[in-house]
């Protein structure tokens, strides 16, 4: 039988049916350290297309389109030109724990493989929360104030949500923008949304490749039933040569399956999505999400806290201090089919619920 195992408990598994008081609580205590610790590194590669800004507030910076100026002679200078466009956004904090404890009498009976266990399921509470808190950024389409208790009044901003702020287009000039999109009725060939997914994101200087578009699995079907559909090849499978093949496909930091590509956008199936719902991101990603921790190196990560409750039961408690906001407001967008405004999923809408 394979066993899943918690990162910090990769050289325990030989030990799995013995029990935690024979092998010793202490090494069992630090197995819980050391995969708190490695699941900190791996959150931290996957989430590519987040940024961790060592401030509660920062103003957002975009090149501005331009070209070269005409000199008249070899002595005439160049005027200056305004070198960057911005905004101002704001990023929240929250914390959120998780635990598993034993008494006087599971303590005596708990083998390794069952802290494991217990600690895997942290791990999997920890990516839950993050990935919830990043989706509620995505999402939600309305300005919204965080009031921070050190900070003060923090505002968190939307995607391009249609209000008064313009943004960089290629052509240079500047206009207002909405990435909060939907379409009426179902996808077909004559209702497809991915050319105006791949005309919205490539409009804007600063994203740069085809879209990666994550799909809610009710809309995998209909996706797959368009004609310029080509579906992603299985790795174990060697294609014909008459039939359409794709290279190989973007490295995705969410989603459960690439299914293929459609209209320059490769499409992805996320199982987490609510019915419906459609997120897009460029390939080649510049984080347009924030990322925000503690300013104290010892409250970032995923925290470990180990105590004894009551003098009785015995705690191993995961922690984590962190908050998620959108940065560059033109850097992905949301879609609703079969609708005909959008509204955020209620399950992922800010302010989040503690």
């Amino acid at each position: 039988m394979t066993i899943k195992v918690a990162p910090g408990f990769v050289d325990l598994i030989e030990l799995a049916e013995q029990r935690v008081t024979e092998v010793g609580w202490n090494v069992i205590s630090d197995a819980v350290t050391e995969s708190a610790r490695l699941h900190t590194e791996a959150m931290n590669e996957l989430l590519t297309i987040v940024e961790e800004p060592p401030r509660v507030k920062e103003k957002v910076e975009i090149a501005v389109q331009t070209e070269l100026q005409p000199l008249e002679g070899e002595f005439d200078r160049p005027k200056p030109v305004g070198m960057l466009y911005s905004y101002e956004v704001g990023y929240p904090i929250y914390w959120g724990a998780h635990a598993w404890g034993v008494g006087r009498e599971s303590a005596v009976k708990m083998t390794v493989a069952e802290a494991n266990k217990f600690t895997l399921q942290g791990l999997t509470a920890d990516a839950n929360w993050m990935i919830r808190h990043i989706l509620t950024a995505w999402f939600t389409n309305t300005k919204y104030t965080f009031a921070d208790k050190e900070w003060g009044d923090l505002p968190i901003m939307p995607l391009a949500n249609g209000d008064a702020q313009e943004y960089v287009l290629q052509s240079g000039a500047t206009a207002a923008d909405n990435h909060y999109l939907f379409q009426a009725v179902g996808i077909d060939n004559a209702n497809n949304p991915f050319p105006v997914i791949y005309e919205e994101l490539g409009e804007h200087p600063e994203n740069m490749g085809d879209p990666v578009v994550y799909v809610a699995t009710n809309l995998k079907t209909s996706i797959e039933d368009l004609s310029g559909f080509v579906e992603n090849t299985d790795a174990d499978i060697v294609p014909g040569s008459a039939v359409p093949t794709l290279a190989r496909g973007p490295r995705i930091p969410f989603g459960d399956k690439v299914l293929g590509k459609v209209d320059h956008c490769w499409v992805v199936e996320w199982k987490r999505l609510p019915n419906s719902y459609i997120l897009a991101h460029p390939k080649d990603v510049e984080p347009f999400i924030g990322f925000r921790q503690d300013t104290a190196p010892e409250l970032r990560g995923l925290m470990v806290e180990q105590y004894v409750d009551n003098g009785v039961q015995r705690i191993n408690a995961l922690l984590r201090k962190a908050g998620f906001a959108v940065r560059r407001r033109t850097g992905a967008l949301a879609m609703l089919v079969g609708a005909g405004a959008y509204t955020p999923p209620a399950a992922y809408t800010a302010v989040i619920p503690q």
